[in-house]
């Protein structure tokens, strides 16, 4: 990732923080100049990251809605530290699947061109990052698109699921909660997100430290289901000493 990509990342948490920052203060702030920082609003406006009147929140037309452009970039840092150290976890000859969310999204970049893989995915994003990589057998589950997270999802791909088996499958989840499990932020992915589970042996949690004691609508898994948790050092001293209770593998990056 570029300078230019971290500064546009870090200039959209601070415009969501503080969104009150005059132009100057911002360039002060970047070390860049007033020309520069007009850039790189006009360029997150474009791309509907950003809106001069909500600043506030991401650019999204409800407070709850999910948009996988503004998601995707939200504590970047710490998902591009997770998807590094999840793909060192891929084995030669492994069969993975890879679930729909931004995370797995960065993982997909990461996943290794030098070995023979199988990837099973249902998300454009992730089709996209990986159809390049010719020593993979891709499959793709495919069906009806969702714009919004860019997954796509349908009974016969449901069914391709549960007649493969994967020996690894990297789980996304918008909330994971102590009592209320693990949960995603439409219904709509419930199913294929536990057929996804049922269908693979290992099953690691790649998500951000924030998603830790929240919850989104569909609830799609307990907490126990998963083997290991890969997620940021931000994970707070309860969470940790709640997964080794479990006798869940917990990774700190």
């Amino acid at each position: 990732m570029g300078k230019r990509d971290l500064r546009i990342y870090a200039l959209l948490d601070t415009l969501k923080e503080s969104p009150v920052l005059s132009i100057k203060e911002l360039a002060d702030r970047f070390q860049v100049s007033e020309m520069t920082i007009r850039r790189d609003i006009d360029y997150l406006k474009e791309n509907r990251l950003f809106y001069e009147n909500q600043a506030s929140e991401p650019a999204a037309r409800d407070h709850d809605e999910y948009l996988y452009s503004s998601e995707q970039i939200r504590n970047y840092d710490k998902k591009d530290r997770i998807a590094r150290f999840a793909a060192g976890m891929i084995e030669e000859g492994d069969i993975l699947i890879l679930d729909s969310g931004t995370t797995t999204g960065v993982l997909s970049k990461y996943i290794p061109e030098h070995m023979q893989l199988t990837v099973l995915c249902y998300n454009y994003h992730i089709l996209s990052q990986l159809q390049g990589n010719e020593k993979l057998s891709l499959i793709f589950a495919g069906g009806y698109f969702h714009r919004n997270d860019l997954m796509f999802e349908s009974v016969e791909g449901i069914g391709l699921i549960r007649r493969t088996r994967a020996s690894k499958m990297f789980v996304s989840a918008s909330g994971v909660h102590e009592k209320l499990g693990m949960t995603c932020a439409h219904n709509y992915e419930v199913v294929t997100k536990k057929a996804a589970l049922e269908s693979s042996l290992q099953k690691i949690l790649v998500a951000d430290s924030s998603k830790f004691g929240q919850v989104r609508p569909g609830y799609f898994a307990e907490l126990e289901e998963i083997d290991e948790i890969v997620t940021d050092d931000g994970l707070s001293r309860e969470w940790q000493e709640l997964i080794a209770e479990k006798d869940i593998t917990l990774h700190l990056v």
